[in-house]
């Protein structure tokens, strides 16, 4: 399968690994994972680094319709997202459609520089 996630319910994390061609019913599954968890507030760590995402523009705008629909269902948990340099257009309407959410947000080259800034904005635990 070439889309993995984690929903860790503890430390409101979920980490999402792409690889390989990714298709618009690997994405749609995914998010409906996100939504079925009641997980779509936590943070995310998104690395996208080897995937090829294959879709065509019809299911392109139904994607970005469905990310920007879920922005309206509460607050949208800050996200990071490690790409390749060659980042292709399919990537950057995607991304166009995610950021419209008013989250923290941020793009990366490495999974260890998107990870020291996902980490830095985990939720302090109470020490009750």
């Amino acid at each position: 399968m070439p889309l993995h996630w984690i929903i860790d319910s503890r430390d409101k994390l979920i980490t999402i690994t792409a690889g390989g061609d990714v298709s618009y019913g690997n994405v749609t599954e995914c998010l409906d994972a996100l939504v079925g968890a009641q997980a779509l507030g936590y943070r995310k760590l998104v690395d996208c680094a080897a995937a090829i995402f294959r879709m065509n523009r019809a299911e392109l705008a139904a994607l970005s319709f469905k990310v920007r629909e879920l922005h309206g269902t509460g607050a949208m948990g800050a996200a990071a997202f490690i790409l390749n340099i060659e980042t292709s257009a399919p990537e950057v309407q995607l991304l166009g459609a995610i950021a419209a959410a008013d989250r923290p947000l941020r793009l990366f080259k490495t999974q260890a520089q998107a990870k020291r800034w996902i980490d830095d904005l985990m939720p302090k635990r109470s020490t009750r």
